[in-house]
């Protein structure tokens, strides 16, 4: 996309590698964007290119993610609104609702005339775990220890040995 005016959209997870798998709808207010060259995603899809010119400047669009695919947790809406015209391309985008945060902090400003990597939208999904860890005390022989008085405690750090994240008594 390179040399291609427009917004890159990308669904990636929360290590930043491309997802597929995944439904996610466009939808222009409360209508469902059908307009194929405008959006298409399917379950094959993980990046999508936004043709800017087609964008209307009074609506605001959002990304919705209706499956995320059994591995991840379902990622939250992206709004984003047209806020420049065909030569000074801008996109506003945001989390939240459909109305456009007043805290300028909670909005990304995507100039589409700058650097490609600065015109894409990242909707991140956190990985769902597929594994329980389930700890019990024992004793030496393996039979659980029940005794609340016991001095067992599990404690899990951080990768680096420096944080404990949790600790069971």
């Amino acid at each position: 996309y390179k040399n291609t005016s427009g917004l890159h959209f990308r669904k990636i997870d929360n290590k930043g590698a491309s997802v597929n798998g995944v439904k996610i709808e466009l939808y222009e207010g409360d209508s469902k964007v059908t307009d194929t060259n405008l959006w298409y995603w399917d379950e094959n899809s993980s990046d999508w290119l936004i043709d800017y010119t087609q964008l209307n400047p009074e609506s605001v669009y959002r990304l919705t993610e209706t499956d995320a695919g059994g591995m991840f947790e379902p990622a939250k809406d992206i709004y984003f609104k047209k806020t420049g015209d065909n030569i000074n391309k801008q996109i506003k985008y945001w989390i939240g609702s459909a109305s456009m945060p007043e805290d300028g902090n909670k909005i990304t400003v995507l100039n589409l005339t700058e650097d490609y990597k600065s015109r894409v939208i990242r909707m991140e999904n956190i990985r769902i775990p597929g594994i329980k860890l389930v700890v019990n005390k024992t004793d030496l022989a393996g039979a659980t220890i029940t005794d609340k008085d016991n001095d067992a405690v599990f404690c899990l750090y951080a990768n680096d040995g420096t944080e404990l994240l949790h600790s069971v008594t």
